[in-house]
């Protein structure tokens, strides 16, 4: 099946796609579910995931994103900040840089 100890999900979520546990992947993948579930979309875990931040008015409250990221991964630490679509006007758009903390490092 894999080469991995401890094999877990990579993202996207897909049959084949594995990552070693608690690596720099692993940690990234993780994120990268957060970021893509809207809270309260998860029916067996509502808590799960970030204030969706689409139709909010700008410029939007990156707090409660930072809150949702360290609470559901403490092992990235993440930077968000936001930008203006310089064409699609009225458009924001958010980008979270993170750093992962793993013991292979």
């Amino acid at each position: 099946m894999t080469d991995f100890e401890n094999p877990h999900w990579g993202f996207p979520f897909a049959r084949g796609n594995y990552v070693e546990q608690m690596s720099a992947e692993h940690i990234t993948a993780c994120e990268a579910r957060i970021v893509t579930t809207p809270a309260g979309s998860r029916v067996e875990r509502p808590e799960f995931g970030i204030p969706w931040p689409m139709f909010q008015q700008l410029p939007i409250e990156l707090g409660p994103i930072s809150a949702a990221m360290k609470r559901f991964e403490p092992q990235g630490d993440g930077n968000p900040t936001q930008y203006l679509d310089l064409i699609a006007e009225g458009t924001g758009h958010i980008r979270y840089d993170i750093e992962i903390h793993t013991e292979n490092q």
